[in-house]
């Protein structure tokens, strides 16, 4: 499980630095780029977390650790930011146009 996350983390910060480049450059798909990111950035948020609670076990789900809280943030700015839906649905209208 480690393993998968790590693989899902590092591609979401490989595609959060794509899109910074991008913006930074003023490139013409750097809009493509920012949902691209934020979808591959807020699914592996969710499936970080929730993955780590299952992987701590019993104490993940006290006071004692934070990874409660954790998961926590990332249901709630999925629902500040927009949901991975919506940001995939953008991504596709982009690449179509």
């Amino acid at each position: 499980m480690a393993s998968d996350l790590l693989l899902e983390t590092e591609s979401a910060v490989s595609a959060a630095r794509s899109a910074a480049a991008k913006l930074a450059e003023r490139a013409n798909d750097a809009d493509a780029s920012i949902s691209l990111a934020a979808f591959a950035c807020a699914d592996a948020f969710t499936q970080t977390t929730a993955t780590s609670v299952q992987m701590h076990g019993g104490i993940a789900f006290t006071w004692t650790h934070p990874a409660h809280l954790y998961l926590r943030r990332a249901r709630a700015d999925a629902q500040l930011f927009g949901a991975p839906a919506f940001h995939r649905e953008r991504f596709i209208q982009q690449l179509g146009g």
